[in-house]
């Protein structure tokens, strides 16, 4: 799954179109995505399952760089939502929207089904 991420060019879409908040020794965006799909491929269901395949440095050496910490990865999808001040203001409370980064996600997602596709008829 992470050859194809990474063969499809879904990961540069991602680095290119996905524009978050991150440290310099941060992980990229494609990286936390791949850590993130690898994650959920070896049977983890939510950010917390993160601390225990941190564990595993066979894991780490094959996606090249090591897997992000729980609060990092949530703190990666939070970004994906942007609070929407109008929805708050009328009394519906905090209302999400989707912001940039969102966007660009979904441009890498086209780009993987589109490679897909023209792979496979």
């Amino acid at each position: 799954m992470i050859e194809a991420f990474r063969q499809t060019g879904t990961a540069a879409v991602i680095d290119r179109e996905v524009k978050l908040k991150t440290r310099r020794r941060g992980l990229s965006a494609s990286e936390m995505v791949e850590s993130l799909l690898a994650m959920w491929a070896a049977g983890g269901e939510r950010a917390e399952d993160l601390d225990q395949f941190r564990q595993d440095k066979a894991l780490a050496l094959l996606l090249g760089h090591e897997l992000p910490a729980a609060q990092t990865a949530r703190d990666f999808l939070a970004q994906f939502h942007a609070e929407d001040s109008a929805a708050a203001a009328g009394g519906q409370g905090p209302g999400r929207r989707r912001n940039g980064a969102a966007v660009g996600f979904g441009q890498g997602q086209c780009r993987t089904r589109l490679d897909l596709q023209c792979r496979r008829r």
